[in-house]
């Protein structure tokens, strides 16, 4: 049976409903591979560091790859093999980087941000690398709260029906 992997891109708070997914399949345990890329500023913008932490820990298919902006941050070294750093915004580059030709393949896209990250995402997915429109699912930060609870149900029904269509 194959799961396809979960890539998540985010921006500042729109990493929010990732968090949540990432929690849940987590606690769950699910078989599913997930990837997490989130853009901040710097180091300290990193919101709920310390639960993805624990998170890395405990889930063995959770890798998160932080894209840090500000210069000055990214001099810092990680500590966690499955917490990386990476310099500059997310970008077609970064992604080839860290992205098996598998999980670019056949993964499914969330992206969740500011109305500018959202766009130059969605170019860089369906324009770039060829993704089409049914791996990609783009939602704007405002809608969080709806989303969350979208997500998860996805998520689970990704994880519960893996030949089904989802588009």
């Amino acid at each position: 049976m194959m799961i396809k992997p979960i890539v998540f891109l985010s921006g500042g708070i729109g990493m929010t409903p990732f968090r949540s997914m990432i929690k849940y399949a987590t606690d769950k345990q699910l078989p599913v591979k997930i990837i997490m890329f989130d853009s901040n500023r710097n180091k300290q913008n990193i919101l709920y560091k310390n639960q993805f932490n624990e998170w890395i820990n405990a889930n063995k298919n959770l890798k998160i790859v932080f894209a840090i902006i500000d210069e000055e941050s990214q001099k810092q070294s990680s500590t966690s093999s499955s917490w990386t750093t990476a310099r500059g915004r997310i970008d077609k580059e970064m992604l080839i980087k860290r992205l098996s030709s598998d999980e670019v393949n056949h993964a499914i896209f969330y992206v969740c941000g500011p109305p500018e990250m959202l766009n130059a995402m969605k170019r860089i997915l369906e324009d770039k690398l060829k993704i089409t429109k049914q791996r990609t699912f783009v939602y704007l930060s405002f809608r969080l709260a709806c989303f969350i609870n979208a997500s998860i149900n996805h998520l689970f029904f990704h994880v519960s029906h893996p030949y089904t269509d989802i588009s």
